[in-house]
């Protein structure tokens, strides 16, 4: 019988596959079976490997991790089909229905962040504890953007599509993600690794060029505040000195319409997790106020 999320023996890390309705999904899993899981979603063209040096932290924990539709190691989406921001949803949904436990812990970073904050809005009592890690919500646009965003959107759908570069060692494409993400290389080295696939040319990006392409519609900020006001589960953001997230002013007004929350800011960039990973994990397990077992 394929491997799924309620069948696997305790290894130290488990990958498996799960066909979703939307996707073949591929997913990381660490911890003990009988943990408390924890569904861990990672941020736009990262993968699950985001998460390798903070999950071993979370000792105890059963963690989750799924490389989303068109990242990693999970198929892309058809021909036919586009990646819509809120679709992501529905494969949370699916996953959760799979979970069969009545205590999860959802943590996301980045775009995994923001879809748990709508998931979280969605769903008060599927919850138990949500940490966001560098995002406070979806990204939002002004109401009179809205016709010009749709527009670029609609046009970047008919681009013809760039070649792929092709790299002739994995650390050429490391130096590259580092430069971008002005990180330390071997921090990023188990996204890289698992974001890559060997061709007859050399190594080439294996997510879903599509997912570069601009969103056809955005959240408002009035939209945005209902979705925060609609949160039910305690929640923990995590951001990063130098982060996204540098407006000290909009996070207060967003936190204060989320009825219970804690903020923890932490020395590092966007990706604090891979800086600083054992003192998110120290942030996580102590907010949780659980070691992780069931």
């Amino acid at each position: 019988m394929q491997p799924g999320i309620n069948n696997l023996s305790a290894q130290q890390v488990r990958e498996y596959r799960l066909e979703l309705r939307h996707c073949d999904c591929a997913i990381l899993e660490w911890g003990p079976e009988e943990g408390v899981p924890i569904l861990a979603l990672h941020g736009w063209l990262d993968n699950a490997a985001t998460f390798e040096n903070l999950a071993p932290r979370l000792n105890g924990y059963r963690i989750i991790a799924p490389d989303l539709p068109g990242h990693g190691r999970s198929a892309h989406l058809s021909v036919d089909a586009e990646y819509h921001f809120l679709d992501t949803l529905l494969v949370i949904h699916e996953l959760l229905g799979r979970m069969s436990s009545e205590q999860v812990i959802l943590l996301g970073h980045s775009m995994g962040a923001a879809l748990g904050a709508l998931y979280c809005a969605c769903f008060p009592g599927a919850i138990s504890h949500f940490v966001s890690i560098e995002a406070l919500g979806p990204l939002t646009t002004p109401p009179e953007q809205t016709v010009a965003r749709l527009s670029r959107a609609i046009k970047s759908r008919f681009e013809k599509s760039g070649h792929k570069r092709a790299y002739g060692k994995v650390d050429d494409a490391l130096k590259v993600r580092a430069q971008v993400n002005d990180l330390e290389p071997e921090l990023l080295r188990p996204i890289v690794e698992r974001s890559l696939e060997k061709q007859p040319d050399g190594y080439h990006w294996s997510s879903d060029s599509r997912l570069r392409r601009g969103s056809l519609s955005r959240m408002t900020r009035p939209q945005l505040d209902n979705v925060l006001a609609a949160i039910k589960a305690p929640m923990l953001l995590i951001t990063g000195e130098q982060g996204m997230l540098s407006d000290s002013n909009e996070i207060a007004r967003r936190l204060a319409l989320v009825g219970r929350h804690q903020h923890s800011q932490l020395r590092g960039g966007h990706h604090v997790h891979l800086e600083q990973p054992a003192r998110v994990a120290a942030l996580i397990k102590e907010f949780c106020g659980t070691q992780g077992s069931a």
